[in-house]
């Protein structure tokens, strides 16, 4: 699986080269936007998720353990089903909340190397939105336990 960040002006050029699912964080306040920014028939996939960039908990603005729980199992799902795909992950700036998805990933299902690419990425925070991130480890270790114990099919 190849992992890609990108901010939400450069998604809206991206042509996927192969099979592709977007990760998409808009704010909180743009559900009722249209979701037209991105050609759908260019992906396999998107999951949609709305919550603002904030490190604090504050339902319903905050990142929230069951959009964590949506990104692992679209993962796991990609990792089991089509390994080859590229997940592309996009937020506004494409440096807090994509950049926590893209490090969480790489960091449980990539490689040294797409590990070293996402933590070389010119950004501030090289681990991203921390709530976004500890969330993510949170609801991981979950649901490991849950699929261990056989409450879910791998």
């Amino acid at each position: 699986m190849n992992i890609k960040v990108f901010s939400k002006s450069t998604i809206k050029r991206y042509r996927p080269q192969n099979e592709t699912v977007l990760i998409s964080v808009q704010d909180s306040g743009n559900q009722e936007k249209s979701r037209n920014f991105v050609s759908h028939s260019r992906y396999r996939s998107i999951l949609w998720l709305y919550f603002d960039d904030i490190e604090s908990v504050n339902p319903p603005y905050s990142f929230s353990p069951s959009q964590a729980r949506q990104i692992i199992e679209t993962v796991v799902a990609v990792e089991a089903n089509s390994p080859k795909t590229t997940i592309a992950v996009h937020c506004e700036a494409g440096v807090s909340r994509s950049q926590a998805i893209a490090h969480f990933i790489v960091s449980h299902f990539g490689t040294p190397s797409q590990i070293a690419e996402i933590e070389n990425r010119d950004v501030p925070q090289k681990a991203g939105n921390k709530l976004v991130r500890t969330l993510l480890e949170q609801t991981y270790e979950q649901y490991k336990k849950e699929v261990s114990h056989g409450h879910l099919h791998k």
